[in-house]
């Protein structure tokens, strides 16, 4: 059931699960300041110069936004593409049949054997379905582009529009 408390950020704040989000922002960005301490340290200690923008330095709370995007932008997309990935397999019985079916195969019925790069190159058809999913449910499925400088075209042209994936289930046959 929806919480009114949930939904404005002046009632939130005030929630308890408002404070435990506080606490555990505190521990990562507490992690990352320290990260963050130390490579300033290694770079004057080797006479570098601290980065800048501008002409302006970089704080701790700038270089800090920009690590967070990275770590949980990056985390969020690999566990969007894996739950799209069994999401998939889950709705496709055959597919998920000829997915364990190629793992049996490659690694046997040992659930201790070791995975490497060279198993992993063999599972053909799972890599077919990893990428069905990616091109079904991207992580960016726009991408924007910006004309940097005037240009010419040429006579006739056509501008391309932005791209939309395409979501038929019958794109080819692997």
């Amino acid at each position: 059931m929806f919480d009114v408390l949930y939904r404005y950020d002046f009632t939130y704040q005030f929630t308890k699960l408002a404070q435990e989000e506080k606490k555990a922002l505190k521990v990562l960005h507490g992690f990352t300041d320290s990260i963050i301490n130390s490579r300033r340290e290694e770079l004057v200690k080797k006479g570098k110069s601290v980065s800048e923008i501008d002409g302006k330095p970089l704080n701790n709370s700038d270089i800090r936004e920009e690590v967070d995007t990275f770590v949980f932008e990056g985390h969020d997309t690999t566990s969007s593409a894996i739950m799209f990935f069994f999401y998939n397999i889950a709705n496709y019985p055959e597919t998920q049949k000829k997915c364990f079916e190629e793992i049996v195969e490659v690694f046997g019925t040992d659930k201790n054997a070791t995975i490497g790069y060279e198993e992993l190159s063999k599972l053909h058809y799972i890599d077919l379905c990893v990428k069905e999913t990616l091109r079904m449910f991207p992580s960016v499925p726009i991408l924007g582009r910006k004309v940097n400088e005037e240009c010419e075209l040429i006579e006739p042209s056509t501008l391309a529009t932005p791209y939309l994936i395409q979501r038929r289930q019958i794109v080819s046959k692997a």
